[in-house]
């Protein structure tokens, strides 16, 4: 029975959301709020509880959730996006290098030709 109550705690833990939170009971709310420690915040006194005041708490917690989640997916796109950034000029700069060299071996060749051609029109 223990086992289940834990299993039932934590399934309640998932479930609850800014969707369904509405749905919860006087003592659901206050049961989740107790469970994230987080009844001394909102009722330091244990003065003024009932469902409004408990659902306005919770719906406080669980924007802060969302807003915390959200930050910590657009911290982790624009690391990914720079990380892109850096690996996308790594790969221009070594085209760019390429480039200069392929433009350089074409200048020598053409020098060498030129060269080799005035060594033979000079001799004839």
């Amino acid at each position: 029975l223990l086992t289940g109550e834990m299993i039932d705690e934590e399934s309640q833990q998932q479930k609850v959301s800014l969707d369904n939170v509405h749905t919860l009971s006087t003592y659901e709310l206050r049961q989740e709020l107790t469970r994230r420690e987080k009844m001394d915040l909102f009722f330091p006194e244990n003065k003024g509880i009932n469902y409004e005041t408990l659902l306005q708490g919770m719906v406080h917690l669980l924007r802060q959730e969302e807003a915390t989640v959200k930050e910590k997916h657009l911290l982790a796109l624009s690391e990914e996006q720079a990380q892109t950034r850096a690996e996308q000029a790594k790969i221009r700069e070594q085209r760019k290098r390429e480039a200069i060299e392929r433009s350089e071996a074409r200048m020598a060749a053409k020098k060498a030709a030129q060269e080799q051609s005035s060594l033979i029109h000079g001799v004839n």
